[in-house]
């Protein structure tokens, strides 16, 4: 039996407090509370990459943030100066609630919290104990005044209800996602109307993998073969984005969540010769004529001052009408 019972819904403060215990959702399932974050996540449900991930993050924890300095080094770059631009890009405003997936050990997140106000919100989300727990260390020394919370959490499921979030993003592995269309999706889900999404990962450019330069890295890194999802995209996403960075090898694919695909007046009349509308020239397609009689309607038409649409329109219309009187 389990000893808390909820759906899984945001975490209140009071619940993630608890150092050791149980959840459990509406069907039962159960999940566990150790050191007061909760593992929110199925195995059944992970694939294979994911179960990979979760296992070479934990391994990899503690020697995580030095080995990120090879990138840096080696396109003589300064991190500061690229993580920076990176929290540029989430517009933050000081009460914000954010939704992190991927928090791995906290490098962007402790830039990002010092912008936040105490009436802030700040949601950590990773496959991996071992990296969250150096997250929560970093981001508390950082800005311990921001209410927090943290879960072990699958990006394909997430456990919040949907438009929780003012920014909800991801930098740094989507490629190992085993369901990266699931991923975006549940995360423009659970974004506010008017919310940005940020999703960041690796990839040679297709201007540059012909050359030394993109094979010799593809080389190095399978996963720099991987295109940027842009075919993942929500359809409700709006004023989409994509900025290349760090030797053009990792981009960031930035949107605003909308209601829908942005709404369309079919009605409006094409100024040209052929006339017609979206409407008409999408749905009222007949069968189709010969070339011959097709140049006699430009020529009848024209000398009618009308469009062709218009022009087949009229005279469709008058002749269904004698057909149907007799």
């Amino acid at each position: 039996m389990c000893k808390e019972k909820l759906s899984l819904e945001i975490i209140e403060k009071n619940e993630s407090e608890v150092i050791k215990g149980e959840l459990c959702d509406d069907n039962n399932h159960k999940f566990s509370i150790l050191d007061g974050i909760p593992r929110l996540i199925s195995k059944e449900k992970m694939g294979e990459s994911d179960i990979n991930t979760q296992e070479e993050f934990d391994r990899r924890a503690e020697t995580y943030d030095s080995d990120k300095e090879f990138f840096f080094k080696t396109f003589n770059e300064d991190g500061g100066k690229i993580r920076n631009a990176f929290v540029d890009l989430l517009e933050v405003e000081s009460s914000s609630t954010i939704l992190e997936i991927g928090c791995g050990t906290g490098e962007d997140s402790e830039n990002i919290i010092q912008k936040l106000g105490d009436d802030s919100r700040y949601y950590f989300a990773d496959l991996s104990i071992s990296m969250m727990n150096i997250c929560k260390k970093k981001t508390f020394q950082k800005n311990p005044s921001v209410p927090t919370e943290f879960a072990l959490v699958d990006g394909h499921f997430l456990p919040y209800p949907d438009e929780s979030f003012d920014r909800t993003f991801h930098f740094g592995n989507i490629e190992t996602f085993s369901q990266v269309g699931l991923f975006f999706k549940e995360a423009a889900r659970v974004t506010k109307k008017g919310g940005i999404v940020i999703m960041g990962g690796e990839s040679v450019p297709i201007w540059l993998r012909n050359t030394d330069y993109g094979k010799i890295l593809m080389n190095s890194n399978p996963l720099f073969e991987k295109p940027v999802p842009l075919e993942h995209i929500p359809k409700n996403a709006h004023n989409v984005s994509v900025h290349h960075f760090l030797g053009e090898l990792f981009y960031i694919i930035k949107f605003k969540v909308g209601e829908d695909i942005h709404p369309l007046n079919l009605d409006v009349e094409f100024p040209s010769v052929r006339g017609g509308t979206h409407r008409t020239r999408y749905y009222g397609v007949l069968e189709g004529v010969t070339p011959e009689t097709k140049e006699l309607v430009i020529q009848a038409s024209k000398k009618a001052g009308k469009t062709q649409h218009r022009w087949l329109e009229d005279i469709l219309i008058e002749q269904i009408k004698k057909e149907l009187s007799n």
